[in-house]
């Protein structure tokens, strides 16, 4: 059973969360209550879990999960983060393109900086690749830091062997005995000398040919968790359900969307960042400065932001990464 409990992973880009966005883990933008969870997506720019607008261990992606990239992510505070509540990466929703000024962000200055599979471009950590043709590519880019080894010299980041999987040499962090997201396997070593045991991504998928992986798809109902627990399998996300509805109080299910969306105030007093709905557009939103008390201190039209790199807190979702307060 795997359940994705989103931390701020903003993975702008590790990802809809349908993506594994750049992660922008301490993106603070809060709007909305809930998302379709369940999927860490990678690629794209902008986004939850890994950065975008709203929180969430989700690194992007319209509402929810652990994405990286895709317009608006899922989760109150954090971008590619855990957001509050929901598995597979729900987080309190994600606001999908309010203007929220400078928000916190992680800047990156080399590669290394950022999670396997990420470059940093542009000073943000990004998937660099096209769209995903195939489930088995997208296991192979959200498992291992580089692919086309020979030996272990040829691996940059401290530490990675050349091991062989699916018929090819890749660059892999040898297991510390706790897999995230993934199972351990034991592969052989590109040098003939032995197995070491790696954490494979074996439920990524690439739901579209062209578009985004999503990494720690759902399969089944089993990997969801209420409110959002009905997986869709199509697209690897946890949904809310209509019927009966899982959402809270306060809350309705859209169930096109598999998202909660707030009716009343009621459903966003328990948020952070938040304390309105926006019965529009379903999403809970700040009413002043006040409301905005996790990596934000100003409220703009209703999403959370920052005005210095100080307000920034918590624990980046890259690496070497550091805080910064941009708007992009």
């Amino acid at each position: 059973m795997r359940h994705l409990v989103l931390a701020t992973l903003s993975l702008t880009s590790f990802v809809a969360l349908g993506a594994f966005a750049c992660s922008d883990s301490s993106s603070s933008n809060n709007n909305g209550t809930g998302g379709a969870a369940g999927a860490m997506a990678t690629g794209g720019t902008g986004g939850g879990a890994t950065g975008g607008s709203g929180g969430g261990m989700a690194t992007g992606g319209s509402g929810g999960g652990m994405a990286t990239g895709g317009a608006g992510g899922g989760g109150t505070g954090g971008s590619a983060g855990a957001g509050t509540g929901g598995s597979a990466g729900a987080g309190t929703g994600g606001s999908a393109g309010m203007p929220a000024g400078d928000r916190c962000r992680e800047r990156c200055t080399m590669t290394s900086d950022c999670l396997p599979g990420f470059e940093c471009i542009s000073n943000r950590c990004e998937f660099p690749g096209p769209g995903c043709m195939s489930d088995n590519e997208c296991v192979i880019r959200s498992s291992f830091a580089s692919s086309g080894c020979t030996n272990d010299g040829d691996c940059t980041v401290s530490g990675d062997r050349c091991v062989v999987f699916m018929a090819a040499n890749h660059c892999a962090t040898p297991s510390s005995g706790s897999c995230f997201f993934s199972t351990e396997q034991s592969l052989p070593l590109a040098d003939t000398t032995g197995n070491i045991d790696v954490c494979v991504n074996d439920t990524a998928k690439c739901p579209v040919p062209g578009g985004l992986c999503l990494v720690a798809a759902c399969e089944s109902n089993t990997d969801c968790a209420a409110p959002f627990s009905e997986c869709d399998t199509t697209t690897g996300l946890c949904g809310c359900s209509d019927s009966p509805d899982s959402c809270g109080t306060g809350e309705a299910c859209n169930a096109s969307t598999g998202q909660c969306e707030c009716t009343d105030d009621s459903a966003c007093t328990a948020g952070t960042n938040v304390s309105v709905c926006n019965t529009t557009t379903g999403l809970c939103e700040c009413a002043n400065n006040a409301d905005c008390t996790f990596n934000s201190d100003v409220c703009n039209n209703g999403t959370c932001g920052c005005s210095n790199a100080t307000v920034c807190a918590g624990t980046t979702t890259h690496p070497s990464t550091t805080f910064v307060c941009e708007a992009n």
